[in-house]
């Protein structure tokens, strides 16, 4: 199977990295350090070296195929104490390709990420020989771009900051404010899963053209969906402390995990029968003795919560689950104590209710926007009536020129008809009063206005205890009725296990609020001396 292990990190000189050791070690050379003044002999891996190679984009000069040459430019283009020299990466290969199968998927991945943006890669294949399963690649990339020259540019530039006027913003001092700004995007937070996707692409790509049936996926277990906990890179230095024998904490840890997974692997296929008889399990509440409507809808929520608690132990990043569980749990205490519902029964009887209020507040908005819209349509064509009024006297008073003046203002007096016609069939019977008129629309728009923040408050409650039934459904199958009938040994292992369930989570409660007791009188005891 292949080994989906793809590791990056930086050569960086505050943790005493050395661009040329790193490449003296993976290609099992011989290399001096022009920044050290020393050399870096490797040359005892050479033997596991399979396949070793410099790719240059096309605006690199040639001489930086030699190792030595390239990796003291880099050592020289970068002067400071905490400079990062190398982007450097460890990625595992398909034993079940060839060598040149792997050296081409490896060049082609190369090319198509790394250097047709502009890096310059070294990279060699390793095969250990006591370990010939673990065929590996060891590849070094500069960070720093190039010209068309081949000249080393800077990997970021200083840019003054301005306002949207184009006016400089200063900083408290009266200087005028500037920001990093990075010349190339390698150094972008996403392009480590882009790199990775495109690795996992590429391969899949060559195991199928090679006519295997095995597939990588480099996906974390949480992304998988893989309820199980990853194993820790050991590495050479303690693979062969285990080869002779020798307890190490990485191997006993991963030997740990490894206990751990086989027991998540027995407990999800004994999930998987229980689930087969789920619909059996959603029926049994509504055979026992007790009314499952009349159950507590705070203690079951407390109950899911704590399940989703645990749950989300397992998970690659838990926190941002469990606060916003948090808020979901204040929040739905909160709503059942302000809206009295305390039973599973008062929770079906709010959701209708409300549903039903619901449906009349809106046809009510209806109402109340065809009202406003007749309101504006009114204000409107009198406003525009009252404008042309002046023109409609004109054309139509006596004296000469008014025939040559009406036909000048024939649109406006057919937008003044049109206006009177508007407001004949509107106003009917009723006379026109502006002032009226746009008090009783400034009440109206107020009305909307209270009315809308109504909907919108009531919408807020309704996803909220929508929500929380649907939280609850799991627990109460009552809340998805089926049809298929239960045995009566069914029903008496489903009451007293949900009898069982709930009196425990109430023990736990009242220990809590006897603890809190104690601690109160312990508190006002203090107090007295």
């Amino acid at each position: 199977m292949p080994c989906p292990h793809f590791r990056i990190n930086i050569c960086c000189r505050s943790n005493n990295g050395s661009a040329v050791a790193s490449s003296a070690y993976m290609s099992g050379e011989r290399l001096f350090s022009e920044y050290d003044s020393r050399t870096k002999n490797y040359k005892y891996k050479a033997e596991e070296v399979v396949y070793k190679e410099i790719i240059l984009p096309n605006n690199a000069p040639r001489e930086y195929t030699d190792r030595g040459t390239l990796w003291n430019a880099i050592e020289e283009a970068e002067p400071n104490w905490n400079s990062q020299l190398a982007r450097r990466f460890v990625i595992a290969l398909p034993k079940e390709l060839s060598d040149e199968e792997n050296i081409s998927l490896l060049r082609e991945y190369i090319k198509d990420q790394f250097t047709s943006e502009g890096m310059i890669a070294d990279f060699a294949i390793h095969r250990p020989k006591k370990e010939t399963d673990n065929i590996h690649a060891h590849l070094m990339l500069t960070m720093r771009p190039m010209d068309e020259q081949g000249k080393w540019m800077p990997k970021s530039k200083k840019e003054y900051i301005t306002d949207a006027s184009g006016n400089p913003v200063l900083d408290k001092n009266g200087k005028q404010k500037t920001r990093k700004v990075f010349t190339t995007n390698w150094d972008d937070r996403g392009n480590a899963e882009k790199w990775r996707k495109a690795w996992e692409t590429i391969q899949n790509s060559y195991l199928e053209k090679a006519g295997r049936t095995e597939r990588v996926c480099l996906d974390s277990f949480a992304k998988q969906g893989i309820d199980l906990y990853p194993t820790v890179h050991m590495g050479p230095a303690v693979c062969a402390k285990e080869e002779r024998g020798e307890e190490t904490q990485i191997g006993a840890l991963n030997r740990l995990i490894k206990e751990i997974n086989n027991l998540l692997r027995q407990i999800s296929e004994y999930i998987k029968g229980i689930r087969n008889n789920v619909s059996e399990t959603k029926q049994s509440v509504k055979n026992l003795d007790m009314d499952p409507m009349q159950l507590k809808v705070f203690d079951l929520c407390r109950i899911r919560f704590e399940q989703r608690a645990e749950e989300r132990k397992s998970w690659a990043y838990p926190d941002a689950g469990l606060r916003n569980d948090l808020h979901k749990k204040a929040a739905i205490f909160a709503r059942l104590g302000q809206k009295n519902i305390s039973t599973i029964a008062d929770l079906e009887k709010y959701l209708e209710e409300s549903n039903a209020e619901l449906k009349e507040l809106q046809k009510e908005k209806k109402s109340l926007s065809r009202k406003k819209a007749r309101l504006d349509g009114i204000i409107k064509h009198a406003d525009r009536k009252k404008e042309l009024d002046s023109v409609y006297k004109k054309a139509h008073s006596f004296g000469f020129g008014k025939k040559k003046y009406a036909e000048e203002h024939a649109v406006e007096l057919e937008e003044w008809k049109s206006c009177v016609q508007y407001l004949k069939i509107n106003l009917k019977d009723e006379e026109y009063n502006p002032k009226q008129m746009k008090t009783e629309l400034t009440l109206l728009e107020l009305e909307m206005e209270a009315q809308l923040r109504k909907i919108n408050t009531l919408k807020d409650d309704l996803d909220l205890m929508r929500y929380t039934k649907n939280l609850i459904k799991d627990l109460i199958p009552e809340l998805q009725p089926t049809t298929k009938p239960l045995t009566e040994a069914q029903k008496d292992s489903n009451r007293r296990s949900l009898n069982a369930l709930l009196q425990e989570k109430k023990k736990e409660v009242a220990e809590r609020e006897k603890s809190k007791e104690k601690y109160k009188a312990r508190k006002r005891e203090e107090e007295r001396f």
